[in-house]
């Protein structure tokens, strides 16, 4: 059984012992049946390269398909047809986000019963085309994303190291958390749903690597596993400020797992920079501007004190500070597109 580089696939070899395998008419492209492998390549002159040093040579040339694709089928052991592709629409991640709507509510093109992170195909493309760009100090390296394999969100592979991504909603609402139940049923649905709709836009949501190394939660598990984060990203971001000092938090074991992903970025105002996170950061970047509780007492420093807000005046401030967030968020990535 062989796996794949990027984790998600696996090929499997078998020999027939018994009974005896026995030759065939090798079949067609065209042939009904499974009887073939495709790959994914990055450039499909080099792998035909490759695969003729093997005495493998394309069936009927390279065939370009809606200007999408490149496409070869080459005849591989036993007859076995093997297809090679490569996408052409990898710039089309280059060109500006001048096209996205901050206002847009990404659950409304999400299939029902299905999580936006993951179907709102809106959100895909947002994620893709804000975040495919240029990195700081990476002698302009780009971090130009994927999005062609159905099986990968987000995904980059260059010298600089291939990397997985997946998105999260970062603005918690703990509107259907048990435990702030009680704050919850003194809201109106309304007010609760205004809320929702505002974390759904381009503006609260965010990408992290989204494969899991060594059986390890990732980032996005374990900041809503862990009862010191709770889900929420002002508490994430000050531990990965504090991963960029080398300082312990919550999350120090996960985001050790992705040291690569985070240098990419240098450091701290780096990564705040590129992802367009100013407004939730003091000027000179030191300190996280903090929701409510955390306005006034240090997170992490007294475990007592719950990441869930615990009485209605406490969430309606946190909710403010959210909110506030988000529009400034949104600003910013208007602004960036324009």
């Amino acid at each position: 059984m062989l796996q794949t580089s990027d984790g998600h696939g696996r090929l499997e070899l078998f020999e027939y012992i018994h009974p005896e395998a026995i030759q065939s008419t090798p079949t067609r492209p065209n042939d009904i049946g499974m009887h073939r492998v495709a790959f994914s390549v990055d450039d499909i002159d080099k792998a035909l390269e490759v695969a003729a040093k093997h005495g493998c040579h394309p069936l009927r040339g390279v065939a370009t398909y809606g200007d999408v694709y490149k496409l070869t089928y080459l005849r591989g052991p036993s007859g076995i047809l093997v297809m090679l592709a490569e996408e052409l629409k990898k710039t089309d991640a280059r060109i500006g986000p001048n096209d996205i709507d901050v206002t847009f509510d990404l659950r409304s093109d999400t299939p029902p019963g299905k999580d936006p992170d993951a179907a709102s195909p809106t959100l895909r493309s947002y994620h893709q085309r804000l975040w495919s760009k240029p990195l700081p100090l990476q002698n302009g390296a780009r971090f130009d994303l994927a999005a062609s394999n159905p099986r990968r969100y987000l995904h980059h592979k260059s010298e600089l190291g291939e990397f997985f991504l997946s998105s999260d909603a970062i603005i918690r609402t703990f509107r259907r958390h048990v435990g702030a139940a009680s704050i919850m049923a003194q809201i109106p649905e309304e007010d609760q749903e205004a809320f929702s709709r505002q974390g759904y836009t381009i503006g609260g949501m965010m990408v992290f690597p989204g494969n899991r190394i060594n059986g390890k939660q990732t980032i996005n598990q374990r900041r809503g596993t862990h009862p010191l984060i709770a889900d929420r990203f002002d508490l994430t971001l000050e531990c990965i400020r504090r991963h960029y000092l080398r300082q312990d938090s919550p999350l120090s074991d996960t985001l050790t797992l992705y040291a690569d992903f985070f240098n990419l970025f240098v450091d701290f105002r780096g990564y705040v920079n590129f992802f367009l996170l100013q407004d939730l950061v003091t000027n000179d970047y030191s300190a996280i501007r903090f929701f409510p509780p955390f306005t006034d007492v240090p997170p992490f420093t007294d475990v007592t004190t719950p990441a869930i807000p615990t009485s209605l005046p406490e969430y309606v401030l946190y909710r403010q500070a959210s909110l506030e967030f988000i529009a400034a968020r949104n600003a910013r990535i208007a602004a960036f597109g324009a």
